[in-house]
């Protein structure tokens, strides 16, 4: 379902959607690297 409406996303928006999928990708690997190293370090 998500690819699906990612695609219609992307013909109607020239893939903006897909962008910002991208992107909370990237902030969702930050925030558990960010919530790792506090545990590492105690």
């Amino acid at each position: 379902m998500g690819f699906s409406i990612n695609i219609i996303f992307c013909y109607n928006w020239n893939c903006i959607l897909p962008m910002h999928y991208k992107y909370f990708t990237v902030v969702a690997i930050w925030q558990q690297e960010f919530k790792a190293t506090p545990r590492e370090i105690r």
